[in-house]
């Protein structure tokens, strides 16, 4: 159960900071030892803010073979083996889908359908299935099921 409640407000006096709480209760966060100066508000203030803004959720990949989920990244055509690779955003980890896996969306294989093409990449969201447990620092296999919210390099919706 979450019970945090953020603050609405933050005030000072000659010796304390103070904090309004959205539950209508005042809280004391500290007890100053000198009279604040106007940068030292606004210092405290910016660390307040900052210590109290909700931190964005990790970047998620399939760890376990079998596991399936959303990821965001970058889908493009490389060179070598398992050429169909994604970069996921947030990570320094990419997937690839396996050379003989025919069961790409239309959307995509029409793209790459023009040579042109295939030096590019297409951001989005991308759900795939893992076919092999994640090994730090390896390229993983996944199968792709579905792709939503694709744009080419230019930000163009497919």
């Amino acid at each position: 159960m979450n019970t945090s409640v953020r603050a609405t407000a933050v005030r000072f006096d000659d010796a304390q900071m103070w904090v309004d709480l959205e539950d209508g209760r005042t809280q004391i966060l500290t007890s100053l030892r000198f009279k604040p100066t106007g940068r030292v508000l606004k210092l405290l203030l910016l660390m307040f803010v900052f210590i109290a803004a909700d931190r964005p959720a990790k970047a998620y990949f399939p760890r376990r073979k079998g596991e399936c989920g959303w990821v965001h990244g970058k889908y493009l055509i490389a060179n070598g083996s398992s050429v169909r690779r994604i970069f996921i955003a947030g990570t320094k980890h990419a997937v690839a889908l396996h050379d003989d896996d025919e069961n790409i969306p239309a959307v995509i294989n029409s793209y790459y359908r023009d040579p042109a093409k295939l030096i590019s990449y297409i951001t989005g969201d991308f759900r795939v299935c893992a076919s092999e447990g994640y090994i730090n620092g390896h390229l993983q296999h996944v199968s792709l099921n579905g792709v939503r919210r694709l744009v080419n390099e230019n930000g163009n919706p497919l």
